[in-house]
């Protein structure tokens, strides 16, 4: 086998990062029409001021640019060209004066390769599951190569702990498991071995899980732009959340309008439910019966308050400072107004359809 040949095979197993990037660069433009269109409505108007005078397809393209996946694809690239060229040389006995560097640098015993085997395959399923989700991030791609480096430690380590027969499978599947995971079993191994504190533990317990529609994967996925608590998403920037997420526009309005009142009532958050009242705007709306000439709608958001009351165990009066309170503070009042744009856009988009059907 000549170099020519050694680096070919050794370069070849990398182009996947490359190659899927440049086809997932080609599917955003629909993310990016979608999301130009909501960009132009009128109230978006104060938060794109925070991003400079710039056109809604302009800010899109700042995050998704391809300059800022290139240095996490070069990272995977070089993580996987390495391990490659150390496998074939080493394990292949390959005699090389020029390259003798890699016995050095990457002496690959099997569980190691088999560690890094399974990070591999995990690091492409990742890749193409968040392909199809259209929300293959530059920050997803440096966890790879990361995760890369940690199956071949733990395939290692593995090559100590079980017996030789089971050596290799177990090094693979410890190579695939996902990173939060081992972060967390290492984390626990270590406050149990050592009985150090637990300082996340000293922190708020997590609260995102209580909220509807907070399935695992959309908690990772806030916790991947910082947003580990209720509060940190009602308070955050929904266009921002538009840009560099795949959820849908309507989910991001539900779900900072829930966390909104979740920050407001707490654990009772769940109690109002079974009254159809789920979200902050909800209870603003009650404002409206209170404040409204005819009596029988003012009678109305009375009976609402009283119901209220009941379930939060809560004075009446606590309830009418509730409602007003929510009713005018400033975020659920913009959540609200990005409601109504987002509903007047389907129903203009609805007549443009039959008007089409029409024609």
């Amino acid at each position: 086998m000549n170099q020519t040949t050694l680096w070919i095979l050794a370069i070849l197993p990398s182009l996947t990062y490359p190659l899927i990037c440049f086809f997932y660069s080609r599917i955003l433009t629909q993310r990016r029409d979608e999301v130009e269109g909501l960009l132009a409505g009128k109230s978006m108007t104060k938060f794109l001021d925070a991003y400079g005078p710039s056109l809604p397809s302009m800010i899109f393209r700042r995050f998704h640019k391809w300059e800022i996946y290139a240095l996490p694809v070069v990272l995977n690239m070089g993580v996987v060209i390495l391990v490659s060229l150390g496998a074939i040389i080493v394990r292949g006995n390959f005699e090389t004066e020029s390259l003798c560097w890699i016995r050095l640098l990457v002496p690959i015993p099997g569980g190691v390769l088999a560690g890094f085997a399974g990070a591999y395959i995990w690091s492409h399923y990742e890749m193409l599951k968040r392909f199809s989700l259209v929300d293959l991030t530059p920050t997803s791609i440096y966890y790879l190569w990361l995760r890369l480096l940690i199956g071949g430690i733990l395939g290692y380590v593995s090559m100590n702990m079980f017996d030789e027969s089971y050596e290799i499978l177990v090094a693979f599947g410890l190579g695939a498991f996902p990173i939060e995971n081992i972060r967390d079993m290492l984390r626990q191994t270590v406050v149990k071995k050592f009985e150090v504190k637990d300082k996340e533990k000293e922190g708020e317990p997590p609260t995102l899980q209580k909220l509807q529609g907070m399935t695992t994967e959309v908690i990772e996925r806030l916790e991947e732009e910082g947003i580990t608590s209720v509060q940190g998403l009602a308070m955050a920037n929904p266009v921002k959340l538009l840009l560099k997420t795949n959820f849908e526009w309507t989910m991001i309005l539900d779900l900072m309008d829930q966390a909104l009142l979740f920050n407001y009532v707490g654990d009772k958050y769940e109690k109002l439910r079974t009254l159809g009242i789920r979200s902050s705007i909800e209870v603003a709306e009650i404002q409206d019966y209170l404040y409204d000439e005819d009596p029988k709608e003012k009678m109305k958001g009375e009976k609402i308050i009283e119901l209220v009351a009941a379930k939060l165990e809560e004075d009446k009066q606590g309830i009418y400072k509730l409602v007003d309170t929510i009713a005018e503070d400033p975020q659920v009042l913009f959540i609200w107004e990005l409601w109504e744009e987002a509903f007047s856009k389907v129903g203009e988009d609805e007549n443009v359809e039959e008007k089409n059907g029409d024609e």
